[in-house]
């Protein structure tokens, strides 16, 4: 966390480049590691995700939707788009953004940079623990483990990320240990 409204994550993983971009954009691989949908894969496309059709261990009793536009498209280098929830009740949420920034290691390694802002406050330590649990997923994908189970694993995290948030926007001079 860079910022009281923002998650950054930083992952290199065990993928060319244009794997991971493909598991990031083409909807048959998204249901693997985040979730079930669509994506017009062009500047100004719609995204839409479902929470439902995420297939990993764990994680089928959370529920929900997501849809956003395309800001920035840079294939395979760039992903940006807004984010906006909904649980399945009401209007859904503000809109944040993400953003997947990808630079390839080597021709069998990528960085990975995925950036959420605009996000509430109260809500940024789930969001990151979410989004942890999300590219560790991923990243099990491309090593073909199977996933742990993810609730399990954001329960973990989640109160970590709450610290961690907490430290920082109380701009005390040392992290939580």
């Amino acid at each position: 966390m860079t910022a009281p409204d923002a998650v950054i994550l930083e992952r290199a993983l065990p993928a060319a480049i244009e794997r991971v971009w493909t598991y990031l954009t083409d909807p048959r691989y998204l249901s693997a590691w985040l979730a079930g949908g669509t994506i017009d894969l062009r500047a100004g496309g719609r995204v839409e995700l479902d929470f439902a059709h995420f297939k990993c261990p764990g994680r089928g009793i959370v529920q929900g939707t997501m849809s956003g536009v395309i800001t920035e498209l840079e294939p395979p280098h760039l992903l940006t788009y807004s984010w906006r929830e909904s649980a399945g009740t009401g209007p859904g949420g503000p809109e944040s953004l993400v953003t997947f920034r990808l630079r390839a290691i080597d021709d069998r390694q990528t960085h990975l940079t995925l950036t959420h802002r605009l996000i509430r406050r109260q809500e940024l330590p789930g969001i990151a623990a979410g989004w942890h649990v999300h590219l560790a997923v991923l990243a099990d994908r491309f090593t073909e483990r199977e996933p742990a189970h993810f609730m399990s694993r954001w329960a973990t995290l989640e109160p970590e990320y709450r610290k961690l948030h907490e430290w920082f926007c109380s701009a005390k001079e040392q992290p939580p240990v």
